[in-house]
């Protein structure tokens, strides 16, 4: 759908919805996404893409967390209920057999291969891009991961503990997709849980934007960039050493969630409530400006690091979030073996 033919009068949720199904269904014919969601990667490529998401976490919550008190962030700010980084680290060392504090050492990490490399630094120096420039993007990159968590991502967690041998019930393997409920720390959520939760966050999502349609369309913008740089990551993954699937399944569910999945009044009920903790009311909207001008296309971020290249992409959007934001940048640059 041609943004020419978008209503941005719509809530901001929906909105990307509909803005994003192109590319969402484009993301889907992927080689790599194929792999993961029918559990066909070999178990070591599983845990590389793992590692990946680590990273891409790591940088987006951080960043969430450096501008929680953003009046378009702080309404769907959760780390409690959808932090995913310490689930990863989990799961990575559950497979690798190793102290959760110990995986980053390991030789399947430290020998990513190139490809794994540069789609993952194509995606943390954009985070560091948007959460430098304008932060309160990074909840397009927030709705495009957790929602994608929630949504396809329970039935892909359900393959690849039969791939890989894991019990789903017991999550050692697969803590990454599992909710836990409000009150539990250890009882994982329902499906009925699951759906109050991406309820509430997209009310969070509606509130937080309001009814600003500058924003919405730089929203718009950056969740489609969001999806080509998993398009990358997918891209960078190894097909099956055997050339034949772990399991023949067909992709029944979408990789990174489902853009038709109906979406509910955005005002959230008491039992949505629940998933709230100490989150404060929404504030007046920032002036976004010409922000919107500053950001790239899908199109021109996948076209522009192809074209000139790594170190180039990262000197020129590399763009940091406070000091912190720039030793994180400047370790990960490091680990990648990116000078600048």
């Amino acid at each position: 759908m041609s943004a020419a033919s978008l209503d941005y009068a719509r809530p901001v949720s929906e909105l990307l919805r509909v803005g994003t199904s192109g590319a969402h269904a484009q993301l889907e014919k992927s080689a790599g996404a194929g792999y993961l969601v029918r559990g066909e990667l070999d178990q070591d490529e599983y845990v590389r893409f793992l590692m990946m998401l680590w990273h891409v976490y790591d940088a987006l919550e951080s960043a969430l967390a450096e501008h929680a008190a953003d009046p378009v962030l702080a309404p769907s700010y959760n780390p409690a209920v959808l932090s995913r980084t310490a689930a990863l680290a989990a799961d990575i060392a559950h497979f690798l057999d190793v102290p959760a504090s110990q995986w980053q050492s390991h030789p399947l990490h430290t020998a990513l291969s190139p490809a794994h490399r540069a789609a993952l630094a194509a995606y943390t120096a954009r985070l560091h891009t948007v959460a430098h420039s304008h932060p309160a993007l990074l909840l397009a990159h927030a709705y495009v991961r957790y929602l994608g968590d929630l949504s396809g991502g329970q039935t892909i967690k359900r393959r690849l503990a039969k791939a890989y041998g894991l019990d789903p019930a017991d999550r050692p393997g697969v803590q990454f997709y599992a909710f836990h409920q409000p009150a539990s720390s250890a009882a994982p959520g329902t499906q009925g849980d699951l759906k109050r939760l991406k309820e509430w966050f997209r009310a969070g999502m509606d509130s937080g934007v309001g009814d600003d349609a500058q924003l919405k369309a730089a929203m718009l913008d950056e969740a489609n960039i969001a999806f080509a740089l998993n398009a990358g990551l997918f891209d960078a993954l190894r097909a099956p050493a055997n050339g034949k699937p772990a399991l023949h399944l067909r992709p029944s569910s979408p990789v990174l969630g489902d853009p038709t999945t109906p979406v509910s009044p955005s005002t959230p009920s008491d039992d949505d409530r629940r998933w709230v903790t100490n989150i404060p009311p929404p504030k007046p909207l920032m002036d976004v400006g010409d922000a919107k001008n500053s950001m790239y296309s899908a199109t021109s971020v996948v076209t522009f690091i192809v074209a000139a290249g790594l170190a180039h992409f990262i000197i020129v959007v590399g763009g940091l979030s406070g000091q912190r934001g720039y030793d994180k940048l400047q370790n990960v640059l490091a680990w990648l073996g990116v000078s600048v």
